[in-house]
């Protein structure tokens, strides 16, 4: 996360802790120290998974903020994978208006959000996240692990344990975590991801409750 504004560097990351315990957060305070991380995190091919940042951003601490376009750049270009969500009190600015129209406009896009500073952005960014991060995280599993399901001609049968092994696990251990996240993370999952969860799987929604068994 990359802001300088005292009140929202109390209230959102003890927020995004919260929700999500998994997640690292790393803080900075300017340009210049942002730039610094981003970089060596991709050199040392450990990309961010989301991106947090204001418009108006000091080059150096102690700096006065300007609106600042190069931040979001580099994140484009060294974290492309990342959730990029831009946060302001300036959603009205020209600058900022013709960025978002630019770069943050397409309904779409799963890895970009603009969220102006009202009462509710915290919650929002947050939702935001947890669908993104969630979604991201079961869908990297089902993409490793149903080509070696569908290469194997043992699928329905009793050795599914013996197909393969993705990493130190077995085919049937892969899909009991699986199984297992996908019904820890329902409720955040994406529409378009849950669609093709319930062609391979079968889903079995019950209020608080979602039971997941392959078909």
């Amino acid at each position: 996360m990359v802001e300088d504004d005292e009140r929202t560097l109390e209230q959102v990351p003890g927020v995004v802790r919260s929700a999500i315990p998994e997640l690292q957060v790393d803080l900075s305070a300017s340009i210049v120290e942002a730039k610094e991380r981003i970089i060596k995190r991709y050199h040392a091919n450990e990309r961010y998974d989301v991106v947090v940042l204001d418009f108006m951003l000091p080059l150096i601490r102690g700096d006065v903020p300007a609106f600042d376009e190069t931040l979001c750049a580099l994140c484009r270009q060294r974290a492309s994978g990342a959730l990029i969500a831009h946060i302001t009190a300036y959603a009205e600015d020209e600058i900022v208006t013709k960025h978002n129209l630019d770069y943050h406009s397409d309904v779409n896009d799963q890895r970009s959000l603009f969220l102006p500073k009202t009462p509710e952005y915290c919650e929002l960014l947050v939702s935001r996240m947890q669908r993104f991060l969630y979604s991201s995280h079961v869908r990297s599993q089902i993409e490793a692990l149903f080509p070696i399901l569908r290469r194997s001609s043992a699928l329905r049968g009793l050795q599914r344990s013996s197909i393969s092994n993705v990493g130190k696990l077995d085919v049937t251990q892969q899909l009991s975590i699986l199984s297992c996240d996908i019904s820890k993370y329902w409720q955040f999952l994406d529409e378009a991801l849950k669609g093709e969860i319930k062609e391979q799987f079968r889903v079995i929604e019950a209020e608080e409750l979602v039971r997941i068994s392959l078909l």
